[in-house]
């Protein structure tokens, strides 16, 4: 004997369709917003990094005004270096230190 069917042959066939038919709109509707989504990602990203590239040129007068700097810098340095050179040399000529008693001590604090 055959099972009972609850539902007839053209309503399981029409069903069945529909939800192949349902299934194929939900993957091409996936699908495109997938794709979408990617388009907008792929075109941020790579003009965030054209901007980036852009930004972080420096022009030539710029260029020129920080190398200009750097030099001022570092002559600067350089001068200091000298002027403490020379002062040291200039304080005692045979470079020993300078030797106070208490009493030299006293008196200055004392008479001035």
């Amino acid at each position: 004997m055959d099972k009972p069917n609850l539902l007839e042959n053209e309503t399981k066939f029409f069903l069945s369709q529909s939800l192949k038919k349902c299934n194929k709109f939900k993957e091409e509707y996936y699908n495109y917003v997938f794709n979408i989504g990617a388009f907008i990602f792929m075109v941020l990203v790579f003009g965030i990094f054209l901007l980036v590239k852009y930004r972080g040129k420096m022009s030539p007068t710029e260029k020129n005004e920080k190398d200009k700097k750097k030099k001022e810098y570092i002559l600067s340095k350089i001068r200091i270096m000298q002027d403490i050179k020379r002062q040291n040399s200039q304080d005692l000529i045979t470079n020993l230190p300078a030797w106070e008693s208490n009493d030299d001590i006293l008196n200055r604090k004392i008479y001035r």
